[in-house]
């Protein structure tokens, strides 16, 4: 008998999932404008680029609108703080010396705070205005392919309401429960040290197909009802 490495070979089944998968969802409301052709069911988008455009014209004129507030705000600002320079030299002329300290108000200081305050809403709001804008284009979060999708040109759409399921397309995921027995043959990463999981080989019940994938960690629990430990073996760019 002499002692020899070899490769053990651990033979499963599994379900497949995307690693990431969301509903889309618009942040602001408006009626749809412009839908990119493969925005349907089973199209693909690369990260960043326009899935569909809500009408920006009332967006615009938010804008315009803080913006116009803003610049009446750090008018009022200016004229606050010369007026307070003025209530100022003035006290220190009528003091003749007595160094008391005036009412707050004479010397515009609340008037002064209150001015500061309202500038600084008003750049809030123009800022926000401004993200509003920047919504009403809808782009692909992340590589993707479109699973659903319930919006046209036309249609109205309310902020918060679910348009479409995305799921990512860099990676995806296969459930495999195993055995005790089959998990002492796996590397599996942070289990007993290991840092790289166990090359995985994946096919499908049908059909010639073939992908490499790697085990990347287990669900940290038993099923119960097979009483299966579950493993997760991940496929890039599927």
């Amino acid at each position: 008998v002499t002692r020899e490495s070899r490769r053990m070979d651990v033979m499963a089944t599994g379900t497949v999932q995307p690693r990431r998968e969301i509903s889309l969802t618009p942040e602001v409301s408006g009626r749809v404008t412009e839908v990119a052709a493969d925005f349907i069911a089973g199209g693909f988008f690369r990260q960043g680029e326009v899935l569909f455009r809500i009408e920006e014209a009332d967006y615009r004129l938010a804008v315009d609108r803080a913006r116009a507030a803003l610049a009446k705000a750090e008018y009022d600002l200016a004229i606050m703080e010369s007026q307070a320079r003025i209530a100022r030299r003035e006290w220190e002329l009528l003091d003749h010396g007595t160094e008391s300290e005036p009412n707050p108000l004479v010397l515009y200081g609340p008037q002064l705070k209150n001015a500061e305050a309202s500038l600084l809403s008003a750049k809030a709001s123009l800022a926000q205005a401004r993200l509003d804008l920047e919504r009403t284009v809808i782009r692909a979060p992340f590589n993707a392919l479109v699973r659903a999708e319930a919006l046209d040109l036309g249609q109205y759409l309310r902020a918060g309401t679910s348009v479409a399921t995305l799921a990512g397309s860099d990676r995806a995921e296969i459930i495999v429960p195993l055995t005790l027995d089959d998990l002492d043959w796996l590397r599996i990463p942070g289990r007993d040290g290991h840092g790289q999981g166990s090359e995985a080989v994946i096919r499908l019940a049908s059909g010639d197909w073939r992908w490499q994938g790697k085990v990347v960690r287990t669900l940290g629990d038993v099923d119960p009802q097979g009483r299966m430990f579950r493993v997760v073996v991940a496929v890039d760019d599927p």
